[in-house]
Parts: structure tokens; sequence; C-alpha cells
């Protein structure tokens, strides 16, 4: 089924990549470079042992922890023999086309269990695997949140515990290594699982009376689940908890519409003209396009509803929680706000003020994918059933061809022929012109880590050094001129760097300072300057 999973994730996602002209990535932003510095990093850091946990790479000399970024070390180990064959950009498409398959195999794996069929399962897969929430998160180039395959499969452990066909030793087992690995792919996902599997234990102890004994018997296990995932990943929580970020990351929550969950985004197939519209009225920072379910699966799910089922009063209940906690602090519809939602009442909360209220809805995009497949289970071959399925599918589809799904990039010949090699000593601290939108990052990756960087951006705030008034305008991008030639002396002093590197036709917009500071060398489409009190020439690579 998963390779079934993997031929459409590949003509939905692969294919723009492979028609793209250039150099090409999937997602249409920045953020993806991030990801591709990450699926570089960790392999390089092991292999050259050097801590990977703490990397002096970027924002040079201080350096960052990287427990506090999303920096996705599982993946970054599991796709490292594609990155140390073919370069972490291949690396990173790979990874982001596989995704969504995996997400959709394990959504399977866990409606197989429950229904016992075959299609309805094809189907609850597809809904989550290549939900809005998934395609959305490919689109921006979020590896670490389209990568979501774990949270079916901790789903499907914890009822085979519950349903008695686990004992406390079995689960342990298996839930601990799943909550390693989704720890070191999101930290964020790991909490918000913790809290919505609490919610649900709770739900369920009030809900299904029958199943109090045996949820009593799941807490101490529970517990020794996560006891092993943290033994696992002992290093890194040892990083994690010293470097413990204790105020907010997001300026204001990020959160949905209500009318989210049935205007198709912009970027679905079926979308047209209405559904931009009717976006521009939407509240959420991004438009709340991640909440977006579809008209044909609330329909199944209002269908399953009125039917006396065993699970209907807790998954009812979960699905109400999601439905408005996605939304926010406030409940608005077509942006106008309607009255306060449940995310108020932890909206400020430490550890809560970083999670954005929209991104529960890949719990909610879970749960309308499970009760899809056991409506369709128990309706059988009826034709209601096979429109509304079809429906909910193509409701999802995303279009390939309208859309911009690759980002096309460059790099200069400074990089991808090998002349900083003639530039550069190993290990320098380099300031690279531009310092933004983390093209820096995807220079030192594809340089396979040779020269250090003043700079970063891997992290929503940077190393207090780089706080200081100097630091952060050099940094943030702007015009440097005459009058900024002091101030970048002050800054090569404060952090010692020995070069800097500015793209060929961005010179212009730097060179007014750094032409006061030192002298430029053009070499492989780049201007180099030296800093050093003897600056070597630019050597052939």
């Amino acid at each position: 089924m998963f390779l079934g999973y993997a031929g459409v994730a590949f003509l939905l996602l692969g294919l723009p990549l492979v028609l793209g002209s250039g150099r090409r990535y999937l997602g249409n932003g920045a953020d993806a470079r991030l990801f591709i510095w990450s699926l570089a990093w960790w392999p390089h850091a092991i292999l050259h042992a050097e801590n990977p946990f703490y990397s002096h790479a970027v924002w040079a000399p201080e350096g960052l922890n990287l427990a506090w970024t999303t920096s996705v070390p599982a993946l970054a180990l599991l796709f490292a023999p594609v990155t140390l064959v073919a370069g972490p950009v291949a690396a990173y498409n790979t990874a982001s086309v596989l995704m969504p398959a995996l997400a959709a195999w394990s959504a399977f794996a866990l409606c197989r269990y429950l229904t016992r069929r075959l299609w309805p399962s094809v189907v609850g897969g597809f809904l989550f695997g290549f939900s809005t929430f998934v395609l959305y998160e490919e689109k921006q180039g979020h590896l670490n949140l389209d990568a979501v395959f774990v949270i079916p499969l901790v789903v499907l452990v914890l009822l085979r515990f519950l349903n008695g066909e686990l004992g406390a030793r079995g689960l342990i087992l298996r839930l601990g290594p799943l909550l390693a690995l989704e720890l070191l792919i999101s930290t964020e996902v790991v909490f918000t699982l913790t809290f919505g599997v609490s919610v649900a234990l709770v739900l369920a102890f009030a809900l299904a009376r029958e199943r109090r004994g045996r949820l009593r018997a799941l807490v101490l296990p529970l517990l020794g689940s996560y006891l092993l995932a943290a033994a696992l990943t002992a290093p890194f929580v040892y990083y994690l908890l010293t470097g413990f970020h204790r105020s907010a990351f997001w300026g204001r929550p990020q959160a949905g519409d209500l009318l989210n969950y049935v205007v198709p985004p912009d970027f679905a197939l079926l979308a047209g003209s209405l559904g931009p519209r009717l976006a521009h009225g939407f509240s959420g920072m991004v438009l709340g396009e991640e909440v977006f379910v579809g008209l044909p699966a609330l329909v199944i799910v209002a269908l399953w509803a009125v039917r006396r089922t065993p699970a209907r009063p807790v998954l009812l209940t979960g699905l109400g929680i999601l439905l408005l906690a996605a939304l926010g602090p406030h409940i608005h519809v077509y942006g106008s706000s309607v009255v306060p939602g449940p995310w108020t009442l932890v909206d400020h909360a430490p550890i809560f003020d970083n999670v954005l209220p929209d991104r529960l809805a890949i719990y909610l995009v879970l749960l309308a994918a499970v009760v899809v497949a056991l409506w369709l289970a128990r309706a059988g071959s009826s034709a209601l059933a096979a429109v509304l399925a079809v429906l909910a599918v193509v409701s999802v589809l995303p279009d390939p061809v309208g859309q911009e799904w690759t980002t096309a990039y460059s790099a200069p010949a400074f990089v991808t022929d090998g002349s900083y090699r003639g530039c550069l000593d190993p290990g320098e601290i380099v300031l690279p012109l531009p310092a933004s939108y983390n093209t820096p990052l995807l220079w030192q990756a594809l340089a396979d880590f040779r020269f250090r960087i003043a700079a970063g951006t891997t992290a929503p705030t940077a190393p207090a050094a780089y706080g200081q008034p100097d630091a952060a305008y050099i940094t943030a991008g702007h015009h440097l001129g005459a009058a900024d030639a002091e101030r970048v002396r002050r800054f090569v002093a404060a952090q010692h760097v020995t070069s800097a590197v500015v793209e060929g036709n961005e010179s212009s917009f730097f060179n007014g300072a750094l032409d006061r500071v030192a002298t430029g060398q053009s070499a492989g489409g780049v201007v180099v300057y030296h800093f050093t009190s003897t600056p070597p020439s630019c050597l052939p690579a």
C-alpha cells in the first residue's frame, strides 16, 4: 500500500520537480533551505566528530543550540545515505515527496485495524496523508510538520493496549521508540500530541465507563514509554532542557476561520476563483489554509454521528473540541470575531504560547479520516458511499499545475564548482551577504561546511551577541553605505569575522562600506573581502 501512496505523491509533488527547469526544491519559500541545511548538518557533524546538537557553523563564533530549532535530526539521519551520495537538496526533495505517502500509509494501518476493510482504509489513509494540512506544509517547505506519520502509529499502539492486545511491556517497547522518533522530528508535535492524548484519555474515562479499568492500567506504561523515549534521546533532551526557551517565538497566535473548514484553499484543485476570493476575508495569519477538511468529509462525519456506536461520544466530543481549538483564542467567521474559543484557556501558558492553534488541525484531520473510514466500512458498497468517498478524495486534491510548488534556487560558482577552497581556509568565519532568506545556509550546506557563517536564521531568535545593534543591522540585510564602514569594522572585530562573501549581483548594495574596510576580489560570481592582516589571493580550487 505504501508504494501506491508513494506513486500518488510522486505524481502530485515529484513531477513538478522533474519537469521544472533548473535546480529546484519542493516548497515555495525560503524555509526549505533551513531543512536542506539540517539534512546536511547532522551527517556532516557525526562524520567529522563534531557536536551535532550545538553547531558553531552558524551564528559563529557563539553558535546555536539546535534542540530549539526545527533541525529534524531523525530525518537527517534517515536520509543521510541520499545526502552523502546525491547532496542535501536531493535528500530534502526525496524526503518531502515521501512524507505524505508515509503519513497515508500509517493512517491506513490505523483505519485497517479499526475497520478490517481495505478500501475504506485506503480512503481514510489518503484523506490524512494528502490532507490540506500536509500539502500546505509541503508547499511551505516545512519538513518538520509534513512528517506526521508517527501520529497514527501512536494512536494504533494505544488502541491495541486498550483492547488488551498489548501488555505494559509491549506498549512501552513500541510507544517509547515512536515518541523518541517524533521528538527528533518535531518537539512541537510531541508536545501537542502529548496534550492531545491526555485530553483524549480524560474524555474516554468520563464517557466510556466500560474502559475505565484499562485506562487506569495505561497510566504507568504510558509514563514508562516517555521515560524510554527520553533515554533513547538523552543527548537531545539534555540540550533541550539546558537551552529551554521561556518566551514566545510568535507575536500572535496563528489561527483559522470557521469557513476554512469548507472553503478550499487556493492550492486545491477545486478551489477555482471562489476560494481565493473568500480567503481575503479570513482572519488567520496565513488564511488558516491548513484547517480545511472539506464538505464531503464533514457530511460523512454527520452521517456517522447519527449512528449509535461505543466510540461515538468520545470521537464526537474530540472532534468538537478540535474544531474550536484550531480556530485560536477567538472564533472567527469570515473575518469577524464571534465568541472566545477554548484556546483562551491555555493561550498564554508556558510552552502553549509557542503552539500555533491551526496546527492542531492535523489531529482533527486524523479523527475525520478515521470516522470516514468507519462510516464507509458500515455503508458497504452503496452508491452514496462511493459518491461521498470520491468527493472527499477529490476535495483535497492539490492543483499541481496552477500553483507554484517548487522553488528554483541558484548558487554562485564560488560554491558549486569549489572556488571557495582556493579563497577560504577551513573553518573561517564568513559574513555572507545578503544574509537573509536562508541563502547563506544553502551555500554552507552545498560547500560541505568548509566555512562558518556570521549569520543564521536557524531559530526565531538569534543568540545574544547577534542582538547587538551592529550585528542585528548587518545580518538583517540592510544596505551598507560608506557611513556604515565603522559599523562593519566593529562587527568584524566582535564576531572574529575573517572574510565577507558578497553575491556578485548584490555587490553594489554592500560595497559602499566594505570597500572602505578591505579590498574585494572577484571569484566565481561573488566578491570576497578578506579582513585579515595578510589577505590571501583567491587561487584556483
